[in-house]
Order: structure tokens, then sequence, then C-alpha cells
């Protein structure tokens, strides 16, 4: 690859060479051979510049690159990305967005975020667990069921001075702005109707990795790795007997379509997604241009979480119209499910503890978080 491919590759704007299919392994080869050459060929790039007699790359004129894995219809885009965007334009921090996975798996958006062929983009530990262990914190079994408040909680760990700074992000050269939380992660069923711990053992169920892998394996089911677009076929063949996931997840796939039953109120956990921005482009940022992206990203984080609070409530209601059939977890039951799914957020982090890490103090902190904002 040469370095005008790849100094073409790093200004590239959306559309060009980058279909909104997900990457094929044509492409992921392709972003991956720029990551790892990148860095021996970014210098050449402002080279190659005053070798065209073109006056130094400034911010103006290199808008920042961002890009995550999810369709503009998805909540993480309509009301989280888009709106950074539109927020950081309007304060002279032009934007140049690629979605729908253009540049790759969330694995391969790490590695364009460290080798700084991007900008700003998603970092989900649920798909980076060796990179994000202690920021699958908000992932655990717990009973926030209100996005804004983990969020904000997260925010609170995730900013200047906060422990996940510090300890994961900090030192990778990434800087937290916002982030995306889906809470509530639930339990639907092909056939099986889950009411209390002991309708679990032996179920095989989808899940998205990190903490909800050890929270399955914890009440006796087992966990399967697989994409999420793949849910529905597998429940549908019964290859699986039903999966982990939010009310806006599972009707974004139409799972009422195959699944019988959901529990309602079990909370096995949530999806996190941090939305960063390399050290390097925020040092190349003015003092005016950090505030608006400072701004940009407070507004951003606001009005995702209310809108995934409004979307979970619209998701719920209409997979009940499309036949799903609610199991409460209450009384009893619920009582059986907390004790059991206590020992999951035990465990986690006790292990981190083990391995050298603050687990123990990582969850005593999102705790208090939690608490502050409830």
């Amino acid at each position: 690859m040469t370095t005008e491919r790849i100094c073409k590759l790093r200004s590239m704007m959306p559309g060009q060479n980058a279909s909104p299919k997900r990457n094929t392994t044509s492409r992921t080869l392709r972003y991956f051979t720029t990551a790892v050459v990148g860095s021996f060929a970014l210098s050449a790039c402002a080279g190659t510049a005053s070798e065209n007699d073109a006056s130094p790359t400034s911010v103006e004129a290199s808008p920042l690159r961002l890009a995550d894995d999810y369709a503009p219809s998805h909540p993480f885009v309509e009301y989280g990305a888009s709106v950074f965007i539109e927020e950081a334009e309007s304060g002279g921090v032009p934007i140049d967005y690629f979605p729908a996975g253009q540049m790759g798996t969330p694995e391969d958006l790490a590695v364009l975020l460290e080798t700084e062929v991007l900008d700003v983009g998603s970092t989900a530990p649920a798909y980076l667990e060796s990179k994000f262990p202690l920021s699958s914190v908000s992932d655990l079994p717990s009973d926030v069921s209100d996005s804004c408040v983990a969020a904000n909680a997260m925010m609170d760990l995730l900013g200047e001075d906060g422990i996940l700074y510090e300890e994961e992000f900090k030192p990778r050269g990434l800087r937290p702005l916002w982030v995306a939380v889906l809470p509530g992660y639930e339990l639907q069923t092909a056939t099986k109707r889950v009411e209390s711990p002991e309708d679990a053992p032996g179920l095989l169920i989808r899940s998205a990795g990190g903490a909800l892998d050890a929270t399955t394996d914890h009440i006796g089911a087992q966990a399967v790795s697989m994409p999420g677009g793949d849910a529905y076929e597998a429940m549908a063949r019964h290859t699986v007997d039903g999966v982990g996931f939010t009310y806006i997840s599972a009707h974004q796939y139409g799972l009422e379509g195959v699944a019988d039953y959901s529990t309602e109120g079990l909370n096995m956990g949530s999806f996190v997604l941090p939305y960063v921005i390399t050290e390097k482009a925020w040092d190349n940022l003015t003092p005016e241009q950090q505030d608006s992206v400072t701004r940009s990203a407070k507004v951003a984080n606001n009005s995702l979480c209310e809108g995934v609070n409004e979307e979970t409530a619209i998701a719920k209601r209409e997979m009940a119209e499309g036949g799903l059939t609610y199991v409460p977890i209450e009384g009893e039951n619920a009582e059986a499910w907390d004790e059991l799914l206590a020992g999951v957020r035990d465990d986690w982090a006790t292990s981190l503890n083990d391995a050298g890490m603050p687990g123990s103090e990582v969850l005593e902190a999102y705790d208090e978080a939690v608490a502050k904002y409830e």
C-alpha cells in the first residue's frame, strides 16, 4: 500500500471506496493493512502535501473522522452520533461520518482508533473484553432500567479523573465523549416459559459476549456467540432456545415472530458503548473547538439516553401487540433471581482483583454513581 493510498484513505469522505454493507473479508484486510502500516506512513502524508505546494493541514481543512457499526436508523445513531455531528458542525467542527460498519467490525474500529486512522469511534467493552475489561461494569446484572441513570453514572467513571478513564482509556490515548447504554437485558425464549431460576439450566442462549456470557453461564444456561442478526433464524430453527436482548434489540430483529415468551424485570445486564476521541485529535483542536466538542457530546449523551428510554417503551408495547407474552419476575422468584445474579457481580469483581485490576473499586464506584442519579 503506497503512502499516497494511505493519505487518501485518511481523508476519504463518506461514500468513497466504502460500501454501506457490512465489511467483506477483503475490506477488513484492507483496513487492517492500513492500520498496521499507517503509523509508519502518516508522517509522509504531510510530506506529500508539501511536495504538492499545499499549505499545512489544519483542523478546519481536515474534518474529524467518526465511525461506528450501526445503521443510521439505529437509536445509537439517530439520537446519539447524528446529534453529536449536527451540534459539532454548528460549533465549527466538521465531521466525516462512516456508519454501518463501513470501517469494519468493532474490533477493526478499535485498531483504527489506536493507530489514529480514525479520530472518533465506538468502543464496546462486550466485544473488546481484553482491552476494556473494567468498563463492562455497567453490563453486569442490576436494577437499573433507566438509560439516563446508567449513562450519567458511566460518564462519571469515564470522564477526566474517572477511574475507567485513568485505568483503561487514558493509557490507550482515548478520551470518552458520550456513552450509549441499553439497559434491561431480558430472556426471550422460543417455547419455554422462564420464570424462576430453576427454568434456566440447560438452555442455549445467544449472548453478546463479555459480562453477559458470565451471567448466562452463572444461571446454568449455555452462552452461544453469534451476531445479533442471526438470532431470528437460530431461534426459528431451534439452534438456540432463546436470546439475551434488550426490548429494543429484540424488536429490531423481529424476535416477537419466533419468541413466545420474554421475562419482564429480570435485568440480566446492559450493553454499554462509549464513543471516544483520540487524545491526538483532541490536542489538535483549538480551545474553542474542544469546547464545542464537549458541549456536543453532552447534548448527544442526554439525547441518546432519553431516546433509548422512549424506544424501549415503544418496542415493549409493539412486541406485545405482535404476540409476545411477558413473564413478570416478581415475589419469591424475584428474590431468588436477585440472590443468584448477585453472585455474577461478586465473581466479576473478584476475577479482576485476582488479575491485579481494581474490580471491586470500579464496581463500588459505579454503584455509588448510580445511586447519585437515581
